[in-house]
């Protein structure tokens, strides 16, 4: 899976939006390598308990994800990333690494101690007593593909950074697009059949795909890390007519 950016260190209070600020956000793990890691923590609560996890971004494209237990206090390891990444060989039928996930987003299930990944549009739950992976309809973070003619003009708001993952599941190259604040388009590479794409940007923020055909979807940023699928164009929502009093139900 192509993993083309890194999660941000600096602080989301700071000018945002332009063209420089995602080419610094992109480059930031050529600059900081071996120099500055776990400069911030993102947490992520788990329901229904005082306990939250966070990733951290390690030298060479490594991760690492971590608990954190504040009633005890304690840290350590939020799940055993090796019998993880062997239960992800066997099924993905690739060699994973413990420290290379091939994941995209992980949520806790509490009260059925599972852990939920999103493995690019594939979700497994994985039971942590025995690390067996079953595949489940519940999608984490689906970003909602928009009509690109009804969809906003620009980007909007002053939200957090978080991510955007885009997986072309067409039969042809797409190109991505940021819509600036004026609406303007800022190129972001051109992703092949099959590929995913990591990209840093912020809550409210625009993105275009583009095909051969034209514009085929947007996507809006949520607050929350999600999924952009692109499977082909996003048709016109049905026209919603007004009723005629005159004609009968």
């Amino acid at each position: 899976m192509t993993a083309l950016a890194c999660t941000a260190l600096h602080s989301p209070s700071a000018a945002q939006g332009t063209k420089q600020d995602y080419a610094r956000a992109n480059s930031l793990s050529t600059r900081v390598t071996g120099k500055v890691f776990r400069a911030s923590v993102k947490p992520s609560w788990i329901a229904g308990s005082d306990r939250f996890w966070y990733r951290n971004d390690l030298p060479l494209g490594r991760r690492e994800y971590i608990l954190i237990d504040p009633t005890k206090p304690s840290r350590g390891p939020a799940f055993d990333e090796t019998r993880l990444a062997v239960s992800l060989s066997k099924i993905l039928g690739v060699p994973c690494e413990a420290d290379r996930l091939p994941v995209d987003s992980i949520a806790f299930v509490p009260e059925k101690h599972v852990l939920r990944i999103q493995v690019k549009d594939k979700t497994y739950d994985c039971d942590l007593t025995t690390y067996g992976l079953k595949s489940t309809e519940k999608t984490l973070g689906r970003a909602t593909p928009l009509w690109p003619e009804g969809a906003p003009r620009a980007s909007g708001g002053n939200g957090e950074q978080t991510l955007l993952t885009f997986l072309n599941k067409t039969n042809g190259d797409l190109s991505l697009f940021w819509l600036d604040t004026e609406g303007r388009r800022h190129a972001y590479g051109l992703l092949k059949p099959g590929e995913s794409h990591i990209q840093n940007t912020y809550a409210g923020h625009a993105w275009l795909v583009t095909g051969k055909e034209g514009s085929l979807a947007e996507f809006v940023a949520g607050d929350a890390p999600s999924l952009a699928v692109i499977d082909g164009p996003v048709a016109a929502p049905a026209a919603q007519h007004e009723s005629d009093p005159s004609v009968s139900p």
